[in-house]
């Protein structure tokens, strides 16, 4: 049986550099949504076997902290008062945010082998466009001659943020790859 060749090497030795890869996507696409969802979903996802970045996330404070958190944006996010996600304000954080989760979940398995800055770029990166597209989405589905309203363009919006960083955090069985 032959292996299949990227870039010099063999399948499985790059599997766990993509899963890396995609976990960092996938939880820079959260935050740009829902900045606080990220933490929280790596902070209840957390185990013993986590690298030192993820499990510092463990604490019982943390956990608290960060689903309260969540929840006053899931609140928040419906205000017409909170500024838009594109806003220094609003930008900065997710993006800080998306690289510095992009960064720990590069080093989350045993044999990530994926450069903690290139998961903070792909995190970064991955929230910058989410924001855009949460925000083109909201605008899109909830503007004028619309059938939806704004929460309930949010809501949808909630689902996919809860189905990314669940992704990202979980991940389907067959990124473990050690």
């Amino acid at each position: 049986m032959t292996q299949a060749h990227v870039f010099g090497r063999t399948a499985s030795s790059t599997e766990p550099a993509v899963a890396s890869w995609a976990r960092a996507g996938l939880i820079g696409a959260a935050t740009g949504l829902r900045s606080t969802w990220g933490p929280a979903a790596i902070a209840w996802t957390a185990g013993p076997s986590d690298a030192a970045s993820a499990a510092a996330l463990r604490r019982p404070w943390v956990r608290g902290a960060t689903l309260v958190a969540a929840m006053a944006e899931l609140v928040a996010d419906k205000s017409p008062l909170v500024p838009s996600r594109l806003s220094p304000a609003g930008l900065g954080p997710r993006l800080l945010i998306g690289a510095a989760l992009g960064a720990a979940l590069s080093e989350r398995r045993p044999g990530d082998r994926t450069p903690q800055v290139a998961g903070a770029v792909i995190g970064a990166a991955t929230a910058f466009a989410s924001a855009a597209a949460g925000t083109r989405w909201r605008r899109t589905a909830a503007g004028p001659q619309r059938a939806w309203t704004d929460p309930m363009a949010a809501a949808v919006e909630d689902v996919v943020t809860a189905a990314l960083a669940w992704a990202a955090a979980c991940g389907p069985a067959a990124w473990e790859h050690t």
